[in-house]
C-alpha cells in the first residue's frame, strides 16, 4: 500500500469520523435559514414590533442570541454591520462546537498518520539497503579474482555501515 493509498484511505477515515456533527450543524444552520431570516428581517425593516415579537418567539435559542446580537449593531444604520444574524460570532448551530473538535482531532490524527508513514517509509528503504548488502556479499563469494571480490565485500560493508548508523537515527517503533 503506497502513501497515496494511505492518504486517501486516511482521509475517508477522517471525514467520515468529523461528519456527523459537521452535518448536524449544517442542517440546523439550513432549517434556521428560512423559518427565521425572511420573517425577522421583515418584521425588523419595516419596524413592525407585533411581527418581529411574534417571529422572535418561533426563534431557536441560538439563533436568538444571534439575531439579538446583530439587532444591538444597528444593521440599517451602520454600513459595517454584519449582513444578517448568521455573519455574527453569537450564532454557533448545534453540532457545530463539536464538529470544530472533530476537525481538530482529525488533523491531529492525520498528522500522525502521516509521520507513521513516512517512518515505515524510511524502514521500508532500510530493509532494501540490507538486501543489498546479503546480494553483494553473496556475489562476492563468486567471483573468482580476490581483488574484485574484496573490492564488492568492501563496498557491501560500506552499505552496511551506512544502513547501521540510518537505522540508530531512526526513530524506534517499539
Amino acid at each position: 500500500m503506497g502513501r497515496r493509498d494511505v492518504d486517501r484511505l486516511l482521509e475517508g477515515v477522517v471525514v467520515a469520523d468529523r461528519g456527523e456533527p459537521r452535518g448536524r450543524a449544517r442542517r440546523r444552520r439550513a432549517r434556521d435559514r428560512p423559518r427565521h431570516v425572511q420573517p425577522g428581517l421583515q418584521a425588523y425593516s419595516a419596524d413592525d414590533q407585533e411581527l418581529l415579537q411574534f417571529v422572535e418567539t418561533r426563534f431557536t435559542e441560538h439563533f436568538k442570541v444571534a439575531f439579538d446580537a446583530w439587532v444591538a449593531t444597528k444593521p440599517l444604520q451602520t454600513p459595517g454591520a454584519p449582513a444578517s444574524p448568521f455573519a455574527m460570532d453569537e450564532y454557533v448551530p448545534p453540532g457545530q462546537a463539536e464538529s470544530d473538535a472533530a476537525d481538530a482531532r482529525a488533523d491531529r490524527l492525520f498528522a500522525t498518520a502521516l509521520r507513521n508513514n513516512q517512518r515505515g517509509d524510511d524502514y521500508t528503504l532500510l530493509t532494501v539497503l540490507f538486501a543489498l548488502v546479503l546480494f553483494f556479499t553473496a556475489v562476492a563469494q563468486r567471483i573468482r579474482t580476490a581483488s574484485l571480490s574484496w573490492a564488492v565485500l568492501i563496498g557491501a560493508s560500506v552499505l552496511l555501515v551506512v544502513g547501521i548508523i540510518f537505522l540508530t537515527a531512526f526513530p524506534k517503533i517499539i
